[in-house]
């Protein structure tokens, strides 16, 4: 068995990986419009905020002239409109960051689906090379330690043919046997 372990879905994984950085790189430029949007609504928010501070402030002074105020309060509703506009603005770039940030979650799960997928083959991998190494050095063992018994098995008939003298052969200066001897 080979010792590298090979994702039979990697090509679908890289895919997905793409995908996944893709999306949250979309759902970033969508909430940075978001922050632009929400930015240019409170600008506009504050500056109809002083416009009304000065007609009032004009009002207060009691120098009314009829045309000004008029004329502040057509620039009143104009800002009005525009803040109306930006508050729309607002809405629609959060729902469009919404959309995208629900792909993104998506693809993030696709993606982790298949992470998971190659982590739990990734440990059968190691654990199989654990159990085909663990295989491989019990053969070892068991054929060192037949061979140690057979060796054991080799000298203990040596040492009892040797120490036993009708045992002996002949030329090695031991008695003959007594079947030698009736031929």
């Amino acid at each position: 068995m080979k010792q590298r372990y090979d994702f039979r879905l990697a090509r679908v994984l890289r895919v997905r990986e793409v995908a996944e950085q893709a999306a949250r790189a979309s759902l970033g430029e969508a909430q940075a419009r978001l922050r632009d949007a929400e930015r240019e609504r409170d600008d506009r928010r504050a500056t109809l905020a002083e416009a009304r501070g000065d007609v009032v402030r004009r009002l207060a002074a009691g120098s009314v002239e009829p045309a000004l105020v008029l004329s502040e309060q057509r620039a009143v509703d104009g800002l009005l409109a525009r803040l109306a506009a930006a508050r729309e603005v607002v809405l629609t770039r959060l729902a469009q960051a919404d959309a995208l940030q629900a792909a993104w979650r998506e693809r993030e799960r696709d993606l982790r689906a298949l992470t998971e997928l190659r982590e739990r083959g990734l440990h059968r991998h190691r654990l199989d090379l654990a159990r085909r190494e663990n295989a491989k050095l019990d053969e070892v063992a068991s054929s060192r330690d037949a061979r140690r018994r057979l060796a054991a098995e080799r000298s203990a008939r040596k040492e009892e043919t040797a120490s036993s003298p009708s045992r002996a052969p002949v030329d090695q200066g031991g008695a003959p046997s007594t079947p030698y001897l009736q031929r």
